[in-house]
């Protein structure tokens, strides 16, 4: 019988939390991935996989009757002094914990894991030759930069990150025609690090898919020549999350264990057109 500790072996398989760790060392980050809620050796046979849980993909995991929730973004990221129904979090803690529901997070560790969020983005945009731009060993690191089988003008390829994301509402800096074939990749906020913009400028990107770009980095990158696709955080990171619900059962499948991960059918992007 799978347990919730069998389950959280297979995200870590995919995903180590040592990988974070390291990030976090390395680059001063903050995190809170792991088990957040719940019993280690409750059997787990029904698992909801979504980027971030909200109310309303807690109520999802009561209907599907969920044993646990593996999420992206952490569920509490900073410290809490009370689980009330008073407040959002606190609803949701509450219902998830009245409901045996357990949730663990796959953040950090997932996004530098070497098939993690940015390597799966840079798979579906096609680009060979990639490597970690701020790396934390071999293969692992935030953000990939890699190369397009061809040049191509900067708009057709912008075309391409909205067709790769399902969100036309992506925002473009940069010069529509120019020929760009260096791409670097960093999904989620990484558009308001204006560390990493350097250094996908010393690595050469000619372009750089992100979310979150602040006003100042936008600015220093029309400077540095470096064109940018703001194609948002949740957009960014959500493709990830279906490939991470394959990935998951293929390893449970391998393992013997009867599990089955469905990806969460709630949209959590709080931004429309």
């Amino acid at each position: 019988m799978a347990t919730v500790r069998d389950v959280i072996s297979i995200v870590e398989e995919i995903a180590p939390l040592e990988l974070g760790k390291s990030y976090c060392e390395r680059y001063g980050a903050r995190d809170n991935s792991g088990l957040l809620l719940g019993d280690e050796a409750k059997p787990a046979f029904s698992v909801l996989v979504c980027l971030d849980v909200t109310s309303e993909v807690a109520a999802e995991a009561e209907d599907a009757n969920a044993d646990m929730i593996i999420s992206h973004h952490p569920l509490i990221f900073d410290g809490i002094k009370s689980v009330t129904k008073s407040s959002p979090l606190g609803r949701t803690l509450y219902r998830l914990i009245k409901s045996d529901i357990a949730v663990y997070c796959a953040h950090l560790n997932f996004d530098v894991a070497p098939n993690g969020v940015a390597k799966i983005l840079s798979d579906k945009l096609d680009l060979a030759q990639c490597k970690a731009i701020l790396s934390v060993g071999e293969d692992a690191g935030l953000g990939r930069i890699g190369r397009l089988s061809s040049p191509m003008p900067l708009r057709e390829f912008y075309d391409l990150v909205v067709e790769v994301l399902g969100d036309s509402s992506a925002k473009l800096c940069g010069d529509f025609y120019r020929q760009v074939s260096t791409v670097a990749v960093a999904p989620g906020s990484c558009g308001g690090d204006m560390s990493l913009l350097e250094a996908v400028y010393e690595m050469g990107a000619d372009v750089l898919v992100t979310g979150e770009i602040k006003h100042h980095v936008a600015l220093a990158a029309k400077e540095l020549d470096v064109a940018l696709i703001d194609g948002g955080h949740h957009s960014t990171e959500y493709p990830a999350i279906r490939v991470l619900v394959d990935m998951l059962s293929e390893y449970a499948e391998k393992s013997g264990l009867d599990i089955e991960f469905a990806e969460s059918q709630t949209m959590t992007n709080p931004f429309g057109w």
